[in-house]
């Protein structure tokens, strides 16, 4: 199981899809087990947390939406520590709605594989040791080229470097490598034989 504590949009200039792009990031690693996103039910702003106060309920909506669509399982949660008010309760409302919708739903949520015909390739050897140019992050090539995808309306799925087996990429058409800069020469030659 993989559980990713990705509670919320905490803080300045993360993006609107980063629920699913968690979820996404977590199956290409766990090849069809079963991945959680955690989602917290209480106020965040920039970097402050407001634990005791309902979080932007369209907001934590588009994150558990985001979640299942992904391939997520669901998991809600409420800290309501720091209690100096009186219990804001609004979200267990949001919560009951969304996961009797879900329940409601579930069958539909159970493909037997994606229908996406490109990988957009996530290095996280480039990710971390790559040493971008001034200026720059080294995940600014790899947020654009996910924004295009996901604003274009393109089905894609994540393939990390380390899986880059015929069998894995055998079912798209097309893999994106966002200034994917460091290659052993096993994934050069993995690569190479996709491309022919």
């Amino acid at each position: 199981i993989f559980i990713a504590d990705n509670q919320g949009r905490g803080g300045v200039g993360e993006t609107a899809w980063d629920a699913s792009q968690q979820v996404r990031l977590a199956n290409a690693l766990m090849k069809g087990r079963t991945v959680v996103n955690v989602t917290a039910s209480y106020e965040r702003s920039n970097n402050l947390w407001w634990r005791n106060a309902t979080g932007n309920q369209p907001q934590v909506k588009q994150r558990l939406a985001q979640s299942i669509a992904a391939g997520g399982a669901l998991w809600y949660h409420w800290l309501g520590t720091h209690q100096g008010f009186v219990e804001d309760r609004r979200w267990q409302k949001l919560g009951a709605q969304f996961l009797s919708w879900q329940a409601a739903n579930d069958r539909h949520f159970h493909n037997i594989h994606s229908i996406a015909g490109v990988a957009l390739l996530v290095s996280q050897r480039s990710n971390r040791f790559y040493k971008a140019p001034a200026g720059t992050d080294s995940l600014q090539s790899l947020q654009g080229m996910y924004e295009i995808l996901t604003e274009a309306r393109i089905p894609f799925d994540v393939v990390i470097d380390t899986d880059l087996e015929p069998q894995t990429l055998a079912r798209y058409s097309v893999l994106v490598l966002p200034n994917v800069a460091l290659m052993s020469d096993r994934q050069i030659a993995q690569v190479k034989a996709f491309v022919a």
